[in-house]
Order: C-alpha cells, then sequence, then structure tokens
C-alpha cells in the first residue's frame, strides 16, 4: 500500500514575477535528509584551555563557557566553508515558514539538475520508509513513528547502549559506548521486524519496525519543473522561501 504522508507546505521560486513550487512533507524531507545528513552524530567532549566543549559529529553543541564555545563554533564554520554546499541544501536551504533566501538562477539550477539526477538514480531503492512504535506502551506510542531515531535502547546480555535511526531506505541500529556515547557499529536491521529490548522499564517492551511503501516520482516531477524554470531565468537572482 502507497501512503502519502500530509504536506508541510510548500517551497516556493521565484524571479521576475514568476513563480514555481514544489510540495515539502514528510517524504520530501526524509528524501533530501538521506543524501545530506552526516552519518554519525555521536557525542563527544574536546579538552580546550578554556574548558570542554560537547560535540555531535563534527559540530559543536554546547560547552562549558563562551570562551571554549566560540572558538569551536569559528572553527567548524570555517571548515565548513571550504567544503562546497550539497545541492540539497542550496535548493532546500531549511528554511522556517515565512522565511527567504536567493541564488543565482545559474547555480541553483546547477544544484537542482544534480539532485535530480541524485534522486531519479535511487528512487527504485528509495522506495521504503521505515519507523518504528512500541505498541506495549499503549494507543499513541502504537502508531508508527516514520523516520528520525531512538535513544537508549538496551538488548539481552550486552553492555552497550544503541541507538535507533529510521530513514528512506535505512533502518539502523547503533551501537554505542554505555560510557562516552561513542559510535562502535552500526547494524542493518531493515530485514527485521522486532527488536527484542532489556531495558530496565519492562514497560517499554519490544520494538516494533514499520514499513511503508513511497511514490518519489511526484516529487521528482516538480524538480523537472523547477529546472526547466531555471533555464529561463538566465543570470537573474531566485527568491526561495518557505510557504504554506
Amino acid at each position: 500500500m502507497t501512503i502519502s504522508p500530509e504536506e508541510w507546505g510548500s517551497y516556493s521560486y521565484s524571479t521576475a514575477g514568476k513563480s514555481v513550487k514544489i510540495s515539502w512533507g514528510m517524504l520530501t524531507s526524509e528524501a533530501i535528509l538521506y543524501f545530506t545528513a552526516p552519518r554519525d552524530r555521536s557525542p563527544s567532549i574536546k579538552p580546550t584551555p578554556h574548558g570542554d566543549v560537547v560535540y555531535m559529529g563534527d559540530l559543536p553543541a554546547g560547552a562549558a563557557s563562551m570562551e571554549a564555545l566560540v572558538p569551536a563554533v569559528d572553527q567548524a564554520i570555517a571548515e565548513m566553508s571550504r567544503h562546497p554546499r550539497h545541492p540539497g541544501l542550496i535548493v532546500f536551504p531549511g528554511l522556517s515558514r515565512g522565511k527567504s533566501a536567493q541564488e543565482p538562477a545559474t547555480e541553483l539550477r546547477l544544484a537542482a539538475e544534480s539532485l535530480l539526477l541524485m534522486l531519479e538514480r535511487e528512487k527504485e531503492t528509495l522506495s521504503v520508509l521505515y519507523g518504528y512504535a512500541l505498541p506495549k506502551i499503549g494507543l499513541w506510542f502504537s502508531e508508527p513513528s516514520w523516520g528520525g531515531q531512538m535513544s537508549g535502547i538496551r538488548l539481552a546480555n550486552d553492555p552497550h547502549l544503541y541507538h535507533l535511526r529510521a530513514d528512506l531506505r535505512r533502518m539502523d541500529l547503533i551501537q554505542c559506548d554505555a560510557t562516552s556515547g561513542r559510535w562502535l557499529n552500526r547494524i542493518d536491521v531493515r530485514s527485521w521486524d522486532v527488536i527484542h529490548t532489556a531495558n530496565a522499564n519492562p514497560e517499554m517492551g519490544d520494538i516494533q519496525i514499520c514499513r511503508q511503501k513511497m511514490d518519489l516520482e511526484p516529487f521528482i516531477g516538480e524538480l523537472r519543473n523547477l529546472v526547466q524554470f531555471l533555464k529561463k531565468a538566465g543570470g537573474k537572482m531566485v527568491t526561495i522561501e518557505r510557504v504554506e
């Protein structure tokens, strides 16, 4: 069965009084996240002369003092600036509703064409969105949570902590060191139906793995329309806006 997730709104691309829109919802968000998300978001702590800095993957997330945090943030920004932006982050810059950004039409078109190529190449394998449910806890948690992650999972006779990450095409059980939180191993559990937990709270129960069939073709069609629109825009600037 194919399920069409509720849409969250649209991205609008306008120039010279004309515009096109691309629908934005759970499916499109997960598709872009698949290409752009960093693989390692595990926490770590790095000492500095002004105190410890907490990192999530490669990005600073907090510190003992502003004197420690500011240089860490500046360094992360400098390192990011040395790498070209991912096409998905150019076309869909992560705007909140009502906010806008501008990009040159040519650069935006190249990014959209690159993203379109990636999606067309992966559309068959990106046909399943994974999720999870906790039916033992109650009605609210028995409904599948599509995408995202769940932390603090324990398995029987295993000293490690586990995170469960669900995405398009991916369902991973991440093994972490119980003390540092550092990722140690990633287990592909797409073929599993249930994860048998051994958490201290027995009410948590087992985790049920859920799947739903996804159709990327409407999204790909809207992206094709954007490419054609940008081809006619020439060297103009394009305003990108997140709308209802």
